[in-house]
């Protein structure tokens, strides 16, 4: 039987989970609005600093 606080945790670690899935499926959803735009980034990342920076009007 976990203790409470073995039990937070695995609710924290659930939920971060939960934050990272929806942080990819959201950054793959920009990558394909922007391709199917025929955007191309001058960066190779485009969520790092001069990616990000890209996307901004």
């Amino acid at each position: 039987m976990p203790t409470p606080e073995q039990r937070q945790l695995r609710v924290l670690l659930q939920y971060r989970t939960r934050l990272m899935q929806l942080k990819t499926r959201l950054k793959n959803i920009v990558h394909a609005v922007l391709a199917r735009n025929g955007y191309q980034s001058p960066a190779s990342d485009l969520f790092g600093r001069k990616g990000r920076s890209s996307l901004r009007p």
